[in-house]
């Protein structure tokens, strides 16, 4: 089985003609699902949860309309899930949990993209890498993921090393290994799944997330994984998703998971 379980609608209408567009491209691509996960901050029902000038300029969508389009490509027999991305902000969770509870989810993606007020993949943000040092933003990162799985608020991690998004690696000094494996155990005793990301092959970096050594390490503590192209345009549904499945084969994977309503459900791979 193969799954496109991170992609995005925001820039087109909520409309079925936009949705039949990533549908039919994940019918042409042999993928059995296809995952809806419109960024949780796009939504009016959300506002103040990442709360700064960039993110207030995306936002205004009405997350109603966005439910109900997958519900009626659902009631049409279409092979789709209601899903979710979701920044998690420390600080946060109650405004999170709340936002959550108050739609039928098929999943949740946990993403960190923030810290603070600085956006680790955001172009305008680069500097920052500077002043603040690639170790420390790499320690920081992998906190802030570790704390997202602990919080029992999500099924599914995203990108879960989106801090490489840039080619930037940490010093020899840094034991990025550890990192791996600390991370990789917190997923496990959290019970949620790590996200294999096409992405990365479109971002400087050119690199699936994760990393193989990381995925490795996922495996080893048991974490089932999900498949992602993390399309924002219908052409990029299941981008390479062949590659992801060679990726994740290496690393020791033969299954993977699906949701329904929150609940995980394990499938062979391929």
């Amino acid at each position: 089985m193969l799954i496109d379980y991170h992609t995005h609608l925001e820039n087109g209408p909520y409309t079925m003609e936009w949705l039949q567009r990533f549908v039919d491209q994940a019918r042409a691509a042999g993928i059995a699902e296809i995952g809806f996960t419109e960024h949780g901050h796009r939504f009016v029902a959300a506002q103040g949860i990442v709360d700064n000038d960039i993110v207030r300029g995306w936002g205004g969508q009405d997350v109603e309309a966005y439910v109900r389009l997958v519900a009626d490509a659902k009631k049409e027999g279409w092979p789709v899930k209601l899903g979710l991305e979701m920044d998690y902000v420390p600080g946060k969770e109650k405004e999170i949990a709340s936002f959550l509870g108050s739609y039928p989810w098929d999943y949740v993606i946990g993403s960190v993209h923030w810290d603070g007020d600085f956006a680790l993949d955001l172009p305008v943000h680069k500097p920052e890498w500077e002043r603040r040092g690639v170790d420390n933003v790499y320690r920081r990162y992998f906190e802030l993921v570790r704390q997202a799985a602990k919080t029992g608020l999500f099924d599914v991690m995203g990108h879960a090393d989106l801090v490489k998004i840039y080619g930037y690696r940490p010093s020899s000094a840094f034991d990025l290994e550890q990192e791996y494996r600390v991370t990789a155990q917190a997923f496990a005793v959290a019970g949620v799944a790590v996200e294999v990301s096409t992405a990365g092959l479109r971002r400087p970096v050119g690199e699936i997330y994760p990393a193989a050594r990381f995925l490795a390490a996922c495996h080893e503590c048991g974490v089932p994984i999900t498949l992602a192209s993390d399309a924002h345009h219908p052409e990029d549904v299941g981008f390479a998703i062949q590659s992801a499945v060679a990726w994740v084969r290496n690393c020791g994977y033969g299954d993977l998971v699906t949701f329904t309503g929150r609940r995980p459900h394990r499938a062979p791979l391929g």
